[in-house]
């Protein structure tokens, strides 16, 4: 994932946290959620099928591909109509869905905060709120306490509590990622500008290096004042 798209989602998150805070003595926030979660299915589903019949001439599409597109196509359409018109069903099954998002958010930002290629040397505190959100999911889907509907305000709570914390997990890594990207590409900006201004070796100020080739040491003597080796 690219350092915009991980600010973009932070950012998203951590709004999307704040408002299930804000929200969650509402009686109807969970049947809010809950239209929003079927369209979110039902609309990529839609778009998915009708693909498939709205094709390009030049766009060619494998068999395998149409197979996978039309099974992923069904299935969002069937998913989002079912949430939609089944909020009583769905609507025992938050807990479980919350739980699962908080669990895969912590579990990828331990991986990007701890991984062995990761792109910056991360501090040990920053792992600290994606276990938490790790911890928190966990809870959601074992405890049947969290899936009790007079206990919903609770799960909403908690939810837009983890929610927050991925967020600002989220905004720190890619701050961290800018900051030593700016510090790498300086450093290499200096080191650029160090080797123009140094000279070459073997060259000091005032003196220059002869051209190979040229004999140095036995240089021709002056016509006019070649020594006499004849014997008097």
């Amino acid at each position: 994932m690219s350092n915009k798209s991980n600010l973009l989602i932070s950012i998203l998150v951590l709004l999307l946290g704040v408002v299930f805070c804000w929200l969650c003595e509402s009686p109807t926030l969970s049947e809010r959620i809950l239209f929003w979660g079927g369209l979110a299915f039902l609309v990529p589903g839609a778009i998915s099928l009708a693909s498939l019949f709205f094709t390009h001439k030049g766009q060619q599409i494998n068999g395998f591909q149409k197979v996978i597109q039309l099974v992923c196509g069904v299935g969002g359409l069937v998913l989002g109509l079912c949430v939609l018109f089944m909020h009583d069903f769905f609507r025992s099954l938050l807990g479980f869905m919350f739980g699962a998002l908080l669990i895969a958010g912590g579990a990828w930002q331990i991986f990007l905060l701890t991984r062995k290629g990761r792109r910056s040397d991360y501090a040990a505190w920053t792992v600290a709120a994606p276990v938490l959100c790790l911890v928190g999911g966990v809870l959601m889907i074992s405890m049947p306490w969290f899936r009790n509907e007079l206990n919903e305000k609770y799960l909403v709570l908690c939810t837009g509590i983890g929610f927050i914390l991925f967020g600002i997990t989220g905004l720190i890594i890619s701050c961290w990622r800018t900051k030593e990207a700016s510090a790498a590409r300086r450093a290499r900006l200096e080191a650029k500008a160090g080797k123009s201004d140094g000279q070459p070796a073997g060259e000091t100020a005032g003196e220059s290096v002869p051209p190979q080739g040229v004999d140095t040491v036995s240089l021709p003597q002056d016509a006019g004042h070649q020594p006499d080796d004849s014997i008097h």
